[in-house]
């Protein structure tokens, strides 16, 4: 099931020109509060996975510094 979700975020990612950031290991954490209408941050905030978002944000605003973006 994840790697049917993976295998579209890819071919989204490549058909509109997006690089792929970062991979999460634990997916079915993802998916398993996804499936309660919740965000991993929301279901366990403090949870390991929850921290790999947290860090992605913080990557993210890195790289929009670097090309001039505002918060």
């Amino acid at each position: 099931m994840w790697k049917m979700r993976l295998k579209k975020v890819e071919t989204f990612a490549k058909e509109h020109g997006f690089d792929i950031v970062e991979r999460f290991q634990e997916a079915m954490k993802i998916i398993r509060y996804e499936d309660q209408g919740k965000t991993v941050i929301e279901g366990n905030p403090e949870s390991d996975i929850s921290k790999c978002f947290y860090d992605l944000a913080e990557k993210l605003l890195e790289r929009g510094e670097q090309v001039g973006m505002r918060r």
